[in-house]
């Protein structure tokens, strides 16, 4: 026991304060709460971690329950913190009896949306995008992209493209495996639009959320076509349509969605709308859609969205992204 206890004392007192898990070479568009991330953790003995954007002032980086949680961490970077081209940004973590430690990252910004259609197939994406967690391919199926075992939690998020404004179709295979050992909630899906996590306070880690939804929720027993926006640690908003379905572990399924922003007759927003489908893969695609329209209970801005994938409390592995552009539906009443 004093052995052991005496290897683990000597691992932390030597042990990097800092793991990175993902920091990207280059970033796609970023508009509004969504960022570009860095991700990863830091050992015992961490006091205090701060960054900065290029030569710009020093922040304090700190976990915020239940979404950033050590030892994790998130380094959010927004699009006004952001120069087209080449950026810089540097992390740097103090530890016990004076210890520091200093990261510094390069990367590229392409503010420009990306061009639809666009199929991501993750074998062809070698630096994954993740907005919170740890990701990898799966070993032995490159196509496909999961969060790390024993690295499941709150919601993990890979994004799948960059923000862009307007309607879109977006659709994929996944796997469900399990879920997340002792825990009684839990669920996976699609961000069909993904707005990142507003914060009034600007603080960071930031704490809210603003999306579309697609996903599988164990306390409903089915699938639900939603939306939801939450203001740092404000009271949520959200509307949801959910259909029961049999979930099966290690079934492949299909999931679909049309979201696109409804206008008025003299092109004003009025609201989004989304319909969604789920079924096994195997299986001929349903007829029937389920429909959630945001202004019914969580109106979100008409801004420009990327499209994220989510893994909340449970293992799954997400096939290729399809994503296509729809146009906008007109309203004339």
């Amino acid at each position: 026991m004093l052995v052991t206890l005496l290897s683990a004392l000597a691992y932390h007192m030597t042990a990097p304060l800092v793991t990175v898990d993902h920091a990207p070479a280059s970033y796609s568009a970023r508009a509004g709460a969504f960022g570009a991330h860095v991700t990863g953790r830091v050992r015992m003995g961490t006091t205090a971690l701060r960054y900065r954007i290029g030569d710009g002032e020093w922040r304090p980086l700190e976990p915020r329950p239940p979404r950033v949680t050590l030892p994790e961490f998130t380094l959010e970077m927004l699009a006004d913190e952001l120069v087209a081209g080449h950026n810089r940004v540097e992390l740097e973590a103090h530890g016990w009896l004076g210890v520091k430690e200093s990261r510094s990252f390069a990367f590229d910004y392409d503010p420009a949306p990306p061009a639809l259609p666009l199929v991501v197939d993750w074998a062809d994406v070698a630096e994954l995008d993740v907005q919170d967690g740890f990701f990898e391919h799966v070993p032995g199926h490159p196509d496909r992209v999961r969060p790390v075992p024993g690295h499941e939690g709150w919601d993990r998020i890979i994004a799948a493209s960059g923000a862009f404004e307007g309607g879109r179709r977006v659709s994929l295979d996944l796997v469900f495996r399990k879920p997340m050992e002792g825990r009684r909630s839990w669920g996976f899906g699609l961000f069909p639009l993904w707005g990142g996590q507003p914060d009034p306070d600007d603080r960071r880690a930031r704490a809210g959320w603003r999306f579309s939804l697609l996903w599988y929720f164990n306390l409903t027993g089915g699938f639900g076509c939603s939306f939801s926006e939450k203001q740092g640690d404000g009271s949520a908003q959200f509307i949801a349509t959910y259909r029961n379905i049999e979930l099966e572990a290690d079934r492949t399924y299909r999931l679909l969605t049309e979201t696109v922003p409804v206008l008025d007759g003299d092109g004003r927003h009025l609201a989004w709308r989304q319909r969604c489908k789920w079924w096994p893969a195997d299986e001929p695609e349903p007829e029937v859609w389920s429909e959630a329209i945001d202004e019914m209970g969580a109106p979100l801005p008409p801004l420009a969205y990327g499209v994220a994938l989510v893994a909340f409390r449970s293992q799954v592995e997400f096939g290729a992204v399809r994503i296509e552009p729809m146009n906008s539906e007109i309203r004339v009443d």
